[in-house]
């Protein structure tokens, strides 16, 4: 008996669904698996590693080929490098714990690789650029000690000129304290009074010695 459409749309509809939650399980899966491994150290990364990669990569080649493989690598290696592969291999190890005296796993070696390959190899770090950085470098520092000689006169001149004006103005200051301790001269009135006695012996008779004063001048005349 044929199947309706409407069926038949609810089934794939159905097998959709399904297929849908099966990708954001297993996305969940992965999302898990990858908070995991970021929380993980490098031991703990380094036993996964030693436990599912590499034997899973080691299943492609037998001992005796990894063997001859490394053979011929070494046999082909340059004169010149035989001493640094030694090096390599006398010091690419486990400095302690179970693993001591073993060759670093490659993912070790892949990780330190990389750290290589981020600062050694890392853009504008040649010895040119360094060159031109320390020459710029230096000519700041030239230009901020020239700076800071000039501002150093600056402050020194700045230093004499207050002193000479705090110097003038204690020396104002004292001749004001001077003027002030002399006795106050007299008032219009008082020198008025004290002329007139001088002059007049009574209010219509002069003294004789303003009558005396008077004949010397106009004698000089």
């Amino acid at each position: 008996m044929p199947i309706s459409k409407r069926k038949h749309q609810s089934r794939e509809a159905s097998k959709a669904s399904a297929n849908k939650r099966k990708v954001t399980q297993r996305e969940k899966y992965i999302c898990n698996l990858n908070q995991i491994l970021i929380q993980m150290n490098d031991n703990e990364l380094q036993s996964i590693y030693q436990h599912v990669v590499q034997p899973t990569n080691d299943q492609k080649e037998n001992k005796t080929t990894r063997r001859q493989k490394l053979i011929n690598i070494v046999e082909h290696l340059p004169d010149n490098e035989l001493k640094s592969a030694i090096h390599l291999f006398d010091t690419m190890q486990y400095s302690k714990g179970l693993n001591k005296g073993s060759l670093l796993s490659p993912f070790l070696q892949n990780k330190a690789l990389s750290f290589i390959n981020s600062s050694l190899y890392k853009s504008g770090q040649n010895s040119d650029s360094l060159t031109q950085s320390n020459k710029a470098l230096q000519k700041k520092i030239d230009q901020l000690e020239h700076l800071k000689i000039k501002k150093d006169h600056k402050i020194k001149q700045l230093v004499g000129t207050l002193s000479q004006h705090k110097h003038k103005q204690s020396q104002h200051i004292s001749k004001e304290r001077a003027a002030a301790r002399r006795p106050l001269l007299a008032d219009s009135q008082s020198l008025k009074a004290s002329i007139l006695v001088l002059i007049m012996k009574t209010k219509r008779q002069y003294t004789t010695q303003f009558i005396s004063m008077t004949i010397q001048v106009s004698l000089t005349l």
